[in-house]
């Protein structure tokens, strides 16, 4: 049994070690003792601690008496592909309902903590104003917080802003970009930074010419 999960219906599997075969026993929060098969799932506990108390009788034929705690967290927020608007940043997602999000924004300059609150539907939604957004590589994640639990972290994102061009990584994708914003003055510097745009763009003229 772990001492942490997201899972509120987490899987118990058990031996009854005795040698009658009599069974095993479960209070749930002190709601009264019932007997359960192996496997079974836990009903839906949720978010926070509960007392688990399981009553057998061993080989010996002694009833025995074991008590396990275990915490439900929040499960991690899931976050949306961000939109980069006229003047902001939007930033969108899914999450437990009713529950504090908390999302986490950094670049190599600082780390900046944005809060809002899931609604009834599991929708939620941050707006960063563009000014406060310069230049760089950012990664942001979130996490939901309720009763005082936090849950683990979501999937990381990761963008750079740069003079004229917004570009999303992340680990599966390659860099997007919209071709409108190549202009003489910064062909150099793209074709630079991105080698396979290079080989094909040459790659074209050559096979143009032939």
């Amino acid at each position: 049994i772990p001492v942490l999960t997201d899972n509120p219906s987490h899987i118990i599997t058990f031996v009854d070690p005795s040698v009658e075969k009599k069974g095993v026993e479960l209070d749930i929060d002190d709601r009264g003792f019932q007997q359960i098969l192996s496997p079974y799932a836990l009903p839906a506990l949720g978010i926070g601690k509960h007392a688990l108390t399981f009553r057998f009788t061993d080989r010996y034929g002694t009833t025995q008496i074991l008590e396990k705690d275990i915490v439900i967290l929040p499960r991690p927020p899931i976050i949306n592909s961000p939109v980069f608007l006229e003047d902001l940043l939007q930033i969108t997602g899914t999450g437990l309902a009713n529950s504090e999000l908390i999302l986490i924004l950094s670049s190599d300059r600082d780390i900046t903590v944005h809060e809002t609150t899931i609604d009834t539907e599991g929708k939620w939604e941050i707006e960063i104003s563009n000014e406060l957004l310069r230049e760089g590589i950012y990664t942001f994640t979130a996490f939901t917080r309720r009763y005082g639990y936090a849950s683990n972290l979501a999937d990381s994102i990761t963008f750079e802003i740069g003079e004229s061009d917004r570009l999303f990584l992340d680990k599966t994708q390659t860099i997007h970009f919209s071709f409108k914003d190549i202009s003489f003055s910064n062909i150099g510097a793209i074709l630079s930074d991105n080698i396979d745009l290079g080989l094909l763009v040459g790659a074209t003229f050559i096979l143009g010419f032939l």
